[in-house]
């Protein structure tokens, strides 16, 4: 998600009503990128994808937490919880896939 919304004021102004420092946000943004390379490039070890899996996993539940601690329970506040479940089927396969392996 970090690398198509990265640079959107929408999406910029959010993380201002949440409190959350510019550098933060770029950091939170950059990690994303970052860990989702680490899923996708075949070279990179199991036990970092497991862990990198975990982090995004984290990533997304705080980003729930956090968008109806602030803007209260809706629809928009959901929004990570979609992207978690993609993170999880994601999980699921790798794993699937890596048995037969």
């Amino acid at each position: 998600m970090g690398i198509l919304f990265i640079t959107k004021p929408e999406s910029m102004e959010l993380m201002k009503q949440l409190g959350v420092p510019t550098w933060l946000y770029w950091e939170i943004s950059i990690g994303k990128i970052i860990g989702g390379l680490l899923l996708i490039l075949p070279f990179i070890a199991k036990k970092l994808k497991e862990w990198t899996y975990v982090a995004l996993g984290i990533d997304f539940i705080s980003a729930t937490i956090a968008l109806n601690a602030v803007g209260g329970i809706g629809l928009k506040a959901f929004s990570p919880l979609l992207f978690f479940f993609v993170l999880l089927v994601s999980y699921l396969s790798y794993h699937k896939l890596n048995a037969t392996n």
